[in-house]
């Protein structure tokens, strides 16, 4: 069986990356976000997913959202990085307060798919399965919402799925 994925936005895309990603702000938003919060360039950002460095992303994000928290990506990145440390709690947090930065569906569609993951990790089905549906709604051709929905229904075929 194959666990439920988490998706972070292709501005931290790179050849070597294991993560599908969206676009929420545009590069120069981007740049300026990362300047303001320590003066280097997003490129380092993304190094931090890449290289699995989700302490130092936390880190980092932190400080993206202390100077901008405004900054959707920047919730959505340090909801990503709090997951893969296995601090659901905080990340959903994070997703909560993404979500209503936007109405872009793309963007949602990601948010509500990674709240999914977390709710299931945390064994809450009824509330993934809600979390699945939000993510199809905002993009009705993806398959992974439904697949990751599946695994909610009950049944000897439920797993948790893996934040790491």
């Amino acid at each position: 069986m194959r666990a439920p994925s988490f998706v972070t936005p292709p501005a931290e895309r790179s050849s070597r990356s294991r993560f599908t990603r969206s676009t929420p702000a545009s590069s120069s938003q981007r740049v300026r976000i990362a300047s303001a919060a320590d003066g280097s360039n997003f490129q380092k950002m993304s190094r931090f997913f890449r290289d699995s460095a989700f302490e130092a992303a936390e880190t980092y994000y932190r400080k993206v959202v202390d100077a901008s928290p405004q900054s959707m990506e920047g919730h959505y990145n340090l909801a990503g990085s709090l997951m893969f440390q296995n601090k659901a709690q905080e990340s959903m947090q994070e997703l909560e307060t993404a979500s209503k930065m936007t109405e872009d569906k793309d963007e949602l569609h990601k948010i509500y798919h990674n709240a999914g993951v977390l709710l299931q990790s945390a064994k809450e089905y009824k509330k993934a399965i809600e979390a699945y549906k939000e993510s199809l709604r905002n993009d009705p051709s993806s398959t992974a919402q439904s697949e990751n929905a599946a695994f909610c229904m009950p049944g000897d075929h439920m797993v948790t799925p893996a934040l790491t």
